[in-house]
């Protein structure tokens, strides 16, 4: 939504709801026929596709996200969020659902969604702790795929891996030290940006 920007779209649910709505509907058909586009000139290989973690499907894959419905009632998501959503969802045969652990609320969001394969939670270090998303997480773990990733300690590695599901999930984690799980956050925000 870096059309409109975050402040003048989530005004535009209140004041433009309807304009809202037709331009989330158009934007969603063209990035539905981006990734389709994309499909089409990417090689398969043993007749499927590797998506942006590395992982192979057998099918059509995209990794989708809406990062700025963290400040959104679940009523505003559900109205404006989730009919974009869906339709890219349905859209691809592997569709991936990139969120943040800050606001674990997309993810339950996400779980009525049934084409969607599997849901992705980069860790922030403002979020809640492990041990509070470790519910959630599993009952994710019961209805899609679920993709942890960021910098962890060893604790909260060996947290996850005790206490989470292991079918269907990935980890990809980089174990550091817990003095280090500050800078290391840092690291992650200036990698991603260059």
């Amino acid at each position: 939504m870096h059309i409109l920007g975050m402040e003048r779209l989530y005004l535009g649910f209140y004041d433009h709801p309807n304009e809202v709505k037709r331009l989330m509907d158009q934007i969603t058909e063209l990035y539905i026929r981006w990734g389709r586009a994309q499909m089409a000139l990417i090689p398969k290989v043993y007749g499927g596709y590797c998506n942006f973690y590395g992982l192979w499907s057998p099918g059509t894959i995209i990794r989708t996200q809406s990062d700025y419905a963290i400040n959104l009632s679940t009523k505003v998501f559900n109205e404006f969020m989730l009919p974009s959503a869906m339709k890219v969802v349905d859209a691809f045969d592997y569709p991936v659902f990139h969120t943040h652990s800050a606001d674990p609320r997309i993810g339950k969001w996400l779980l009525g969604l049934e084409n969607l394969k599997a849901i992705e939670v980069s860790l922030d270090p403002g979020g809640p702790p492990i041990e509070k998303l470790i519910p959630l997480w599993n009952r994710i773990l019961e209805k899609k795929c679920l993709i942890i990733i960021g910098p962890v300690t060893q604790s909260q590695l060996d947290l996850m891996v005790s206490s989470l599901s292991p079918c269907g999930l990935m980890l990809d984690t980089e174990i550091v030290a817990a003095e280090e799980l500050a800078t290391a956050w840092e690291y992650e925000r200036k990698g991603k940006s260059k």
